[in-house]
């Protein structure tokens, strides 16, 4: 058997990982709460874009940003789930989002994920004692519908349409956070630097 074969196999069964069989009606989450994201600038948030992202000149003028706080690993202290569009962070799958891990003096990220849509849902269920976090899907020729996000202990995936994030097989319940985000958005402000 050839390795391009094998590789091929692979790749097809990861990505019918995270789609339902077909003439199935994808899961939704069931939504508890909807939140809207922050209204007001974030500098640790900023720094963490320009970081993170590698921000250029070119790229901050048409950046946009949306945020929300929520404790995701229950220790009292708010992380950061944060939907970056512009035409540099989004395609036809979706935009950039990240979660960042807020500590005294940064923002740290424990996802960079590409092909996000909004709204992030973050559900009841847990993984390292990390809240699961929901994702619609669609667009970039992806199957519609909504991949459950695991924290691994160290990270969330960074893509909702290849394991191991997995298609939402059942109805789960959360939180809707950036509800109305989609290409809106504080700007980038300008850099220090």
């Amino acid at each position: 058997m050839s390795l391009k074969f094998i590789g091929f196999t692979a790749l097809l069964l990861v990505g019918l990982s995270v789609s339902p069989s077909s003439g199935q009606k994808p899961a939704a989450p069931e939504i508890k709460r909807r939140i809207p994201p922050e209204k007001t600038a974030n500098a640790c948030i900023e720094a963490a874009i320009r970081k993170y992202l590698d921000v250029d000149r070119a790229d901050a003028a048409s950046l946009r940003y949306s945020w929300d706080r929520v404790d995701l690993n229950g220790d009292g202290k708010p992380e950061f789930l944060v939907y970056v569009t512009g035409p540099a962070f989004c395609g036809s799958g979706g935009c950039t989002a990240l979660v960042l891990k807020h500590d005294d003096s940064a923002c740290a990220p424990v996802a960079q994920i590409t092909l996000a849509r909004v709204p992030i849902v973050v559900s009841d269920g847990k993984s390292h004692g990390w809240r699961n976090l929901i994702l619609p899907v669609s667009g970039g020729g992806a199957e519609p519908g909504y991949a459950v996000l695991p924290f691994d202990g160290a990270h969330y995936p960074d893509n909702p349409t290849v394991a191991p994030a997995h298609s939402l097989a059942r109805k789960i319940a959360g939180d809707a956070y950036l509800v109305g985000a989609e290409n809106k958005g504080l700007p980038l402000q300008p850099s220090n630097k």
